[in-house]
């Protein structure tokens, strides 16, 4: 009869940092009761109607039968609906994340059944939310040794709908996902040079940490390219000192034409093309401040060297209690280690610079934004205003350029009709739409709830969670000059650089490693079969990612052959840091 006794101190250890699931638990039903099964393990039984769940006569056995009958391989990672506590005692298999809905059910194990150490690795949710199944998935999946989620129904019983919506979440996981990683590790090698470009400039670079709540309260302004600018350009002359305007790379040239000069440029592509966007730009918009991706375009990061300062863009992830964390990939890593910091500035990123602009207008602390030319759609069969550095290439180029042909055909897939800012109905596509969803997810239950947001593009896609007003009546309501530009120098001038002394001997200390590790390679069996060993910290993190292309999604390979990709691969990835690194900006 031991186990009638409360084991809640023995399996609390396990969720000392999830306060809320515990609080849930704790004032769960008590729906259940825990009875001995005769080998000894318990059983929990449904108070209402007697139901048994597990065997009553041997749960770990039953529970090892079951998990063989799933097929699981070394690739997967299993994600199990319910809660079947005895596979966690029978099988060693780890990581695993579990999501229920069954509060009481979960309170009435952790109560009475001494699981200990078979809790290790094992991520439980008890949720309804398929976003946060979909994070917790992200951050127990591991690139280099899984290859695709399993989702394991334990409780077929249980609620369909809430059983199809988080199958559905993992499912859009694993799609997402493998794009997101081949996308990643294919840009890395561009991303790298760009950034070994840059890498004087952001470590001299003022910490932007300074701007954090700099306008606390006031208003900002991004000035997208979008085609309805033209409608309302001429409005922005009206604002320099009376709400802090924030334009997208995008539109340097356009505002530079009409004689507007924005307080802060934002610039994150490494795109080459981005760099036409600043082709003859009169010093008066030069003299703006750029914040930057420390892998924006160099062209771009150069012409505004008397005032520059970056930021890392990031995504957020949400850990098991809901609460948000970056997702810092070895980029993030490499910078915080040449930093000799702890952690470097971050904003958040939804793919768009605009998104990037706007994390920054919350982190100056600005609580009203006001967005203009933010079409996210065709308007009037375009996909910028006159002037830009795209439209203007598009217009050069004749029908038959690879580029043109790509970037419309690019474009045009997959075109699909939306609710228009003023009514009716106006065509974008999924990549434009997606923009927007982020934008209305980060207002609805993001960092931007407490935001007021107003779409003043007058045109365009019309976004949920924003206000719809005309630029006219937006500037009309601003009030006096809150002196932007001494604010921002007064901030800056009493700020450290980025980095801290000494990154120039840290930046080479990954060019010794590489040079190391790859004399070791050249002189090892390359051939061998044996599991390759790479070397440790930001080094080895980076070439893991550069050979993730040779062997990502190669499902039909034995392990074997999976290794001897991995060794043939990895002499190029070193010699690649060693060259690229090396050789500097």
């Amino acid at each position: 009869m031991k186990y009638f006794r409360k084991m809640l101190d023995v399996n609390a250890p396990w969720f000392r940092d999830r306060p809320a699931l515990l609080d849930r638990l704790s004032k769960a039903k008590e729906n259940y009761d825990v009875i001995p099964s005769r080998k000894g393990m318990p059983v929990v039984r449904n108070r209402a109607d007697g139901r048994m769940f597990f065997s009553r006569y041997d749960p770990e056995r039953e529970a090892r039968r079951w998990w063989a009958a799933q097929e699981i391989q070394p690739g997967d990672l299993p994600v199990i609906l319910g809660f079947p506590y005895p596979v966690f005692c029978a099988v060693e298999e780890r990581p695993i994340v579990c999501a229920t809905t069954d509060a009481a059910f979960v309170k009435a194990v952790l109560e009475n059944v001494p699981l200990g150490n078979a809790l290790q690795g094992i991520t439980l949710l008890v949720t309804e939310d398929p976003i946060l199944l979909r994070s917790v998935i992200r951050n127990n999946y591991d690139p280099f040794r899984h290859r695709r989620v399993r989702v394991l129904n334990s409780v077929p019983e249980g609620d369909p709908k809430w059983t199809k919506v988080m199958l559905e979440a993992a499912v859009d996981f694993q799609r997402e996902n493998a794009m997101n990683l081949l996308s990643y590790a294919y840009q890395l090698p561009t991303w790298l040079h760009t950034i070994r470009r840059n890498l004087e400039a952001w470590a001299e670079s003022p910490d932007p940490s300074v701007l954090e709540n700099l306008f606390s309260g006031e208003t900002a302004i991004i000035i997208g390219a979008g085609p309805s600018l033209e409608k309302n350009i001429g409005e922005l002359h009206k604002v320099r000192g009376r709400a802090v305007m924030i334009a997208v790379d995008t539109v340097l040239r356009r505002l530079d034409a009409e004689g507007i000069r924005p307080d802060i440029a934002v610039a994150v592509d490494a795109n080459e093309a981005n760099a036409l966007d600043i082709v003859d730009v009169g010093g008066d918009v030069l003299e703006a401040v750029l914040v930057a991706d420390p892998m924006a375009s160099p062209e771009i990061v150069r012409a505004f060297e008397k005032r520059r300062l970056f930021f890392r863009s990031i995504n957020y992830t949400f850990d098991a209690e809901g609460r948000p964390a970056p997702i810092l990939m070895p980029l993030d890593q490499l910078l915080i280690f040449i930093a000799g910091r702890e952690r470097i500035p971050y904003w958040q990123s939804g793919g768009s610079v605009s998104t990037n602009a706007f994390s920054l207008a919350t982190y100056l602390g600005c609580r009203t934004v006001v967005l203009v030319g933010h079409d996210f759609a065709f308007t009037g069969g375009r996909t910028h205003s006159a002037g830009v550095g795209y439209e203007e290439i598009s217009e050069n180029l004749d029908r038959f350029s690879s580029f043109e042909r790509e970037r419309w055909a690019r474009l045009a897939r997959g075109e699909i009709a939306v609710p228009a800012w003023d009514g009716g109905e106006v065509f974008t596509t999924e990549v434009m739409r997606e923009f927007v969803r982020w934008y209305e997810s980060t207002i609805a239950e993001g960092f931007a709830r407490e935001i007021r947001m107003i779409d003043a593009t007058e045109g365009g896609m019309r976004k949920e969670g924003m206000e719809r007003r005309r630029l006219s009546e937006v500037v009309a309501s601003l009030r006096g000059d809150i002196a932007v530009k001494t604010r921002i120098d007064e901030a800056l001038a009493k700020t450290e650089p980025t980095a801290a002394p000494g990154w120039m001997e840290r930046s080479g200390e990954l060019v010794r490693g590489a040079q190391v590790f790859l004399a070791e390679l050249e002189a090892g069996d390359l051939a061998s079969g044996a599991e390759p060993v790479f070397p440790g910290g930001i080094l080895g993190d980076l070439l893991r990612w550069l050979i993730l292309p040779a062997y990502l999604g190669t499902a039909d390979l034995k392990e074997e052959e999976r290794r001897g990709v991995i060794r043939r691969s990895l002499p190029a990835a070193a010699r690649f840091v060693v060259e690229e690194w090396g050789r500097g900006g």
